[in-house]
């Protein structure tokens, strides 16, 4: 079975197989029942909710033969706020509080029945106006990638800013990223034009 480099393995008196500790799911577990539990929760469906602690998990995945080379896949850091998802991470991407804030833009209202003032800072990379959290989120957004030599369009992405949409992105993907220019039109033929190197 495969490894994870940073997993100490160890086969128990009895039984057959490597275990190893899952810090997640706070017990020991086999490298089998561990792919298997991975790729429950990567599959979809109904059942993945069942699996959503293993849910883009890089040992999980290098335990089910999956490439996972990309340092940004699922940390366990808020892609909007760079603040430590700690109590919940919800969707495996936002910390509470930015959600909350979210929440209270869509409702219209906040915790105290004021309207909230969110900025339209999208193309800014000013990280102090990102740490208010009261942010215009853009929907549909389309980003070129290219991995393991192809280009592929990520469609249907929501972000307030740039570097969140890139880090989605970045977020979901266990093989190595770099992004290119998408022409808004189909071409004959199309050499992605690359802005930034493989992370």
């Amino acid at each position: 079975m495969p490894r994870h480099p940073s997993v100490n393995y160890s086969t128990p008196p009895g039984l057959s197989g490597d275990y190893f500790r899952c810090d997640r799911l706070a017990g020991f577990w086999s490298v089998e029942s561990c792919a298997k539990r991975w790729a429950a929760a990567t599959k979809g469906g109904e059942t993945a909710a069942s699996y959503l602690s293993c849910r883009n998990c890089p040992i999980g995945a290098a335990h089910a033969g999956q490439a996972c080379d990309n340092p940004e896949y699922h940390r366990r850091v808020c892609v909007r706020c760079d603040g430590p998802a700690v109590a919940r991470f919800v969707h495996g991407l936002y910390c509470q509080s930015c959600v909350n804030r979210q929440y209270e833009i869509a409702k219209g209202r906040d915790g105290r029945g004021h309207p909230p003032h969110p900025l339209d800072i999208f193309w800014s990379l000013d990280r102090e106006a990102v740490k208010s959290k009261l942010l215009r989120v853009h929907s549909g957004l389309s980003l070129g990638i290219v991995v393991e030599g192809g280009v592929v369009v990520r469609h249907g992405i929501a972000a307030a800013t740039s570097l969140e949409a890139v880090r989605v992105v970045m977020h979901k993907e266990p093989r190595k990223v770099a992004f290119c220019w998408v022409p808004a039109h189909p071409v004959q033929s199309f050499e992605p034009d690359l802005f930034a190197a493989a992370c």
